[in-house]
């Protein structure tokens, strides 16, 4: 008997049981401790609740897909908004939208921004010192057509007050920048390159640049570089009511259009810009034969400069508007342009 005592509670803390214990003996000691406890109470187990909320993507889609049609639902309206005191062009989200009716020159009339220009002894589409009336409204009715040139046995009458030179249009333009920089610098012109790269003439028509360009630069002579983008264009027959905006956005001021430098046949663009244009406002340059960068559409440095002296020849001697034009003599700065990306 004492040695079972002695068994039982060597090296052991009372109220738990030996490892040595017999199975029976342990299993009848761990009842009597679960008979001592009190039982613990049974936690209801239940599934949480579904979430009511929806997945971040859903919303993420669902606050793209309002934006999108607040856009589209603003294409179709009549006026810009101005958000953090930047407008957005109405006509700028229509074009992306595809709504054609935004580029109707009816419509483009009644929403011309530009200081129109004054007539005047200054020449044809200047007021008496050469300058632009600022805030003066643009005419309801169609530009004039461009003075003709003198035929050889008259006198031509060349401006020769200081002009504000605006050239606009797609890439073409990085190639008669250099070149008429220096004749700008010659003769004491200030230019004001814009390059729209990809740029059509429907982009320049519909949308608000060139109204932002004129307003800002107060050009007296403005200089299109556009056709090249629409080289292959089907149906071009249909651009002349772009050709037309752009020519109610100019106004009355020295306007001529440097024609593409076609590198294959064209569908029709150099015909029509010519007939819309008349001799004495488009220089057609697709018979010209200039050399190529390596993707055979854009004139290398030199080409570019052959280029600009045929159109200034062009301007000079035929054109309707002929200003001071004297060879230069340096080489002018780069003169940094505004720069737009593709319009698509």
């Amino acid at each position: 008997m004492c040695r079972g005592r002695a068994a039982f509670g060597a090296g052991t803390r009372p109220g738990r049981p030996h490892r040595l214990l017999r199975p029976a003996a342990r299993s009848g000691y761990m009842r009597a401790r679960a008979l001592r406890e009190p039982p613990i109470a049974a936690r209801p187990v239940s599934s949480p609740p579904p979430s009511s909320r929806r997945s971040p993507y859903v919303q993420l889609l669902l606050v793209f897909g309002f934006a999108w049609l607040l856009l589209g639902a603003y294409a179709l309206s009549q006026r810009d908004i101005v958000v953090l005191g930047a407008r957005i062009a109405r006509s700028e989200i229509a074009t992306y939208f595809g709504v054609a009716r935004a580029a109707e020159p009816d419509e483009l009339a009644a929403e011309e921004l530009g200081a129109d220009v004054e007539t005047g002894a200054g020449g044809a589409g200047l007021g008496a010192g050469g300058g632009v009336a600022d805030g003066a409204e643009h005419p309801a009715e169609p530009v004039p057509a461009a003075a003709a040139p003198v035929d050889s046995g008259g006198v031509r009458v060349v401006d020769e007050a200081p002009q504000r030179i605006l050239i606009f249009g797609d890439s073409m333009v990085q190639s008669i920048q250099p070149r008429l920089g220096d004749y700008c610098l010659e003769n004491g012109h200030k230019l004001l390159p814009a390059v729209w790269y990809a740029s059509t003439t429907v982009a320049w028509g519909v949308q608000h640049k060139l109204d932002q360009l004129i307003n800002e630069f107060k050009p007296t002579m403005v200089i299109a570089v556009l056709g090249s983008s629409e080289i292959s264009t089907r149906k071009v027959e249909e651009r002349d009511k772009f050709v037309r905006a752009i020519l109610k956005k100019v106004g009355r001021r020295k306007f001529v259009w440097i024609g593409p430098p076609n590198w294959r046949e064209d569908t029709g663009i150099n015909a029509l810009l010519e007939r819309e244009l008349g001799k004495g406002r488009f220089f057609r340059s697709a018979e010209l034969e200039l050399d190529r960068i390596e993707d055979k559409i854009h004139p290398t440095p030199a080409g570019g400069v052959k280029w600009t002296e045929a159109f200034l020849g062009w301007l000079r001697d035929e054109s309707a508007y002929p200003i001071l034009l004297a060879t230069p003599t340096r080489t002018a700065p780069k003169i940094p342009a505004r720069v737009y990306p593709p319009p698509y």
